[in-house]
């Protein structure tokens, strides 16, 4: 999510609202299953909080693979700006 906070402000989308954030989890290479609890507790650090109250709807789906065969997590975001 930092990083898309970095590309949203160098695009000057700074005061645009996240809408909807679509969540791709690639099975841990440990156990070969979804983490969801391990993103859910870094979900929550970005959303919810006291600098970000807003909670953008929510789709999360294990997938086989991801493109990047080292990630475990890609995440499609969609905002909202304002003219």
């Amino acid at each position: 999510m930092s990083e898309t906070q970095f590309t949203a402000e160098e695009q000057e989308w700074v005061d645009a609202f996240l809408a909807e954030t679509t969540l791709f989890l690639g099975p841990d290479p440990k156990t070969g299953k979804l983490d969801f609890a391990g993103m859910q507790s870094e979900y929550v650090k970005f959303f919810g909080t006291k600098e970000q109250p807003n909670k953008p709807a929510r789709s999360a789906f294990q997938v086989a693979a991801l493109a990047a065969p080292w990630a475990l997590l890609e995440i499609e975001v969609i905002a909202v700006k304002s003219k």
